[in-house]
């Protein structure tokens, strides 16, 4: 079962928005709303991870533990450790704090988002296979309201800085 796919299935047994598959994303970190006058500073400050030629090593990681950080938000996360991650929010934020960027200092905790307003706990019950992720891209990502649903898309490909 792909990502999307399980995202289908955790909003089929718990209601909610599944997260479109092109639209499944690992945020490093959250800076919310900004003028696209500003994106320069944004994209200044994503280049310091993808390295002086535009590439950074980024291992695949599988992805196997579904978690939820209550309020209907179903994700799933590394059952591992995956260091690169870890690192990379980190040099980012420290990154954003030198540029004056402010951002959610909550603490960095690696996951992708599958499912939102999802009701109850019944996804609890899938054992999904893990799934391997790689290829990642770093882009700055924005999402814009849109009638209809999903009431928010995530528009990746605006800003590519770097890809394993």
């Amino acid at each position: 079962m792909r990502l999307g796919g399980l995202a289908s299935t955790i909003a089929a047994r718990c209601g909610g928005r599944a997260i479109p598959a092109p639209d499944l994303h690992l945020t490093l970190a959250f800076v919310g709303a900004w003028p696209i006058a500003a994106e320069p500073r944004l994209i200044d400050a994503m280049r310091t991870l993808a390295g002086p030629n535009g590439r950074t090593p980024a291992p695949a990681v599988e992805m196997s533990r579904l978690g939820s950080f209550g309020r209907g938000l179903v994700w799933i996360a590394p059952g591992a450790d995956a260091p690169w991650l870890t690192d990379a929010g980190a040099d980012l934020r420290e990154t954003l704090l030198a540029a004056g960027i402010a951002f959610d200092p909550k603490p960095f905790r690696p996951h992708m988002t599958l499912v939102r307003k999802a009701h109850g706990a019944a996804w609890r019950d899938l054992a999904p296979p893990a799934q391997v992720v790689g290829g990642w891209t770093f882009a700055l990502g924005r999402s814009i309201p849109v009638t209809g649903k999903p009431r928010y898309r995530w528009l990746r490909h605006h800003h590519v800085i770097g890809r394993s």
